[in-house]
């Protein structure tokens, strides 16, 4: 699972939580602490405070809002994610 949600957010296809989420057919709260693993281990990365739009955002492809934090995969994340 974990493997998805790094491949979901690297796709671009989610904006939220709840967005993420639905996607992945689980809970927020599932994805919260699923997207806090991925940060510990190293990769995801935390880029921003997100508000309530996007727009002027410098980032290309960004994961869930998760507790309005703007999350991004690090190199270690899409190396994973890719295999």
């Amino acid at each position: 699972m974990l493997k998805r949600v790094l491949q979901t957010i690297a796709a671009g296809r989610v904006g939220s939580t709840a967005e993420l989420a639905a996607a992945l057919d689980t809970s927020p709260a599932m994805v919260e602490a699923m997207v806090e693993q991925l940060a510990r281990s190293g990769m995801l990365e935390r880029v921003g405070e997100c508000g309530d739009a996007c727009a002027g955002c410098p980032v290309e492809s960004c994961g869930a809002g998760v507790k309005g934090s703007a999350w991004m995969l690090t190199a270690a994340g899409r190396r994973y994610a890719a295999h």
